[in-house]
């Protein structure tokens, strides 16, 4: 009795636990709850958007080509301190030797919070932070990571005073598959959780793949499992023993028809972008299936959602209703743009208040489709990647965000010999750009003469200073920052609660750790050569 007691106990508490799981956390960005930006659907809008927050695994890689898990500890004297699980010391490495790390999110401090601007440089940082002050001279940035920085203004190329926010809703990281759900439509086998892992047998065969494709130069759909698989009359076929998509360490692989992955735990807003590299053998044989906001992941033509099919160049939107109700919303035939390509970025914007889809392809509008269902729009958090090949395809960096409803390429472009203003309405004015205090940007335009603009009309302005690509200085690191954030220059120390670093344009700064997300480190030295193909990552 004891033991049936104990097993009902043991049901009742896992499933507790499963429910719990399921709800919607909400996101923390820099230590706050995050703005639901989104038009609300209901009388009771949200005042906490729910996100999908997955703690990123500390990784350190070596120039060469060396990689190893474990905690990063901090920087000193050309040393970088690592601790890894199956070392009893703490191991240091040689700073010089490092290519990069990936540092895991940490809780943010006290006085983290969320910045309105955004300063892009000439070589490519950025920084967030509140916008102080803009002289002939200088710029003047508030941020709760480093206090107030003063940078000089020939080395600022662009202001977002008013920065639109792309909250990121879910994104896929390198060394992380945890949340997907793996299955096979065709063999009836319903998407469950698989345990791939990012290391080991997993990886290193689907790495064997591409070295094979290389070595050998087989045709990609006449690998099976790294291997070719012959007939009796010497040709080469497919194999389809493995089912499953595989994960390589930075994205996922298949070479059987019917593979899927999903994850139903997708806090979709009204207005998003879902975005993801796509990598196919060649030509434009590319068959494949997503369906986003799908209430039903057991199969790719049930439940309420909308579906891109690709197939052999052509890119069709489906309208599915949980009646089982199938419309197209429209079709871009795309042959002619992917011949002699093997990987596109794949775009959607979707206004889920328009009712409206539109298609990117490396980031160009190709064109938009209406649902013209009378039923509600899809709402579930479902999303599904589905392979319809028999040779092998990849896909990688899944990002959904949300949009500000605003189409890309529509912008006219500055052309660096004055400064340029745009506006939200998307008008622009040009001329010098003499101040900016108190909310207004004083603007000497070439047009209208001196005018004074609040500054809460801007969308952002780009100064008539060059970009610089010179090569990196001996030394030179560049990292990534929360929310988009990027800072290059030389790392002299990092602790537990400081980061000095010298820039280039600023001298020597300190930096909060908690604002770091990820280090590239010598970047001036050489690398391993990458396997080329479509399998690199």
């Amino acid at each position: 009795m004891n033991d049936k007691f104990s097993q009902c106990t043991l049901l009742l508490l896992l499933g507790a636990l499963a429910s719990g799981a399921a709800q919607p956390k909400a996101p923390v960005e820099d230590g706050k709850p995050a703005r639901d930006l989104a038009p609300a659907r209901t009388s009771a809008p949200p005042t906490e958007m729910p996100t999908v927050r997955v703690e990123r695994v500390e990784k350190l890689s070596l120039l060469n080509g060396d990689t190893m898990s474990g905690k990063f500890l901090g920087m000193e004297n050309g040393f970088v301190r690592w601790q890894h699980p199956s070392a009893k010391e703490v191991i240091p490495f040689k700073a010089a030797d490092v290519d990069g790390l990936t540092i895991a999110q940490k809780f943010s401090p006290n006085e983290a919070r969320l910045h309105n601007s955004a300063v892009d440089l000439i070589n490519g940082d950025r920084f967030l932070g509140d916008l102080v002050e803009l002289t002939p001279e200088t710029l003047v940035l508030d941020t709760w990571y480093a206090g107030r920085l003063n940078f000089p203004r020939s080395s600022v190329a662009q202001l977002n005073p008013v920065l639109m926010s792309s909250q990121v809703i879910f994104e896929s990281h390198e060394g992380d598959a945890t949340g997907w759900l793996h299955g096979n439509y065709n063999q009836g086998v319903q998407p469950k959780a698989k345990p791939l892992g990012a290391k080991g047998a997993e990886v290193q065969k689907a790495q064997q793949v591409a070295r094979n494709i290389l070595a050998q130069k087989i045709a990609p759909q006449n690998l099976a499992n790294g291997r070719p698989r012959p007939f009796a009359n010497g040709a080469v076929k497919p194999q389809q023993k493995n089912l499953f998509w595989k994960f390589d360490g930075a994205g996922f692989t298949s070479s059987s028809s019917g593979a899927v992955i999903a994850r139903t735990d997708i806090a979709y807003p009204d207005k998003f972008e879902l975005a993801f590299d796509l990598q196919w053998a060649g030509g434009t044989s590319c068959y494949f299936n997503t369906a986003l906001l799908a209430s039903d992941i057991k199969s790719s033509y049930s439940g309420d959602h909308y579906r891109l099919q690709v197939s052999s160049g052509y890119f069709y939107f489906y309208r599915r209703n949980k009646t089982g109700n199938q419309v197209q919303m429209g079709r871009a035939q795309l042959r002619e743009k992917l011949t002699g390509k093997t990987k596109v970025r794949v775009g959607m914007l979707v206004d889920r208040i328009e009712r409206k889809i539109t298609l990117l392809i490396d980031g160009k509008v190709i064109d938009t489709y209406r649902d013209s269902n009378k039923d509600p729009v899809p709402s579930s958090g479902g999303l599904s990647f589905q392979s319809n090949n028999t040779y092998p395809l990849r896909i990688s960096k899944i990002r959904v965000s949300q949009w500000n409803g605003k189409l890309p390429g529509n912008e006219v472009e500055a052309d660096g010999t004055e400064d340029f203003i745009f506006f939200k309405n998307k008008d622009h004015i040009k001329g010098k750009v003499k101040s900016i205090k108190d909310g207004k940007v004083t603007v000497d335009s070439t047009s209208f003469g001196e005018v004074p603009v609040p500054l809460s009309k801007v969308a952002r302005m780009q100064l008539a200073n060059t970009k610089k690509e010179g090569e990196p200085k001996p030394g030179e690191s560049q990292a990534t920052l929360v929310r988009g954030g990027k800072v290059s220059g030389q790392f002299e120390k990092w602790t537990t609660d400081k980061v000095r670093l010298m820039h280039p344009f600023i001298g020597a700064v300190e930096l909060h750790p908690a604002v770091f997300e990820s280090l590239e480190m010598n970047s001036g030295q050489p690398r391993p050569k990458k396997q080329q193909g479509f399998f690199s990552k």
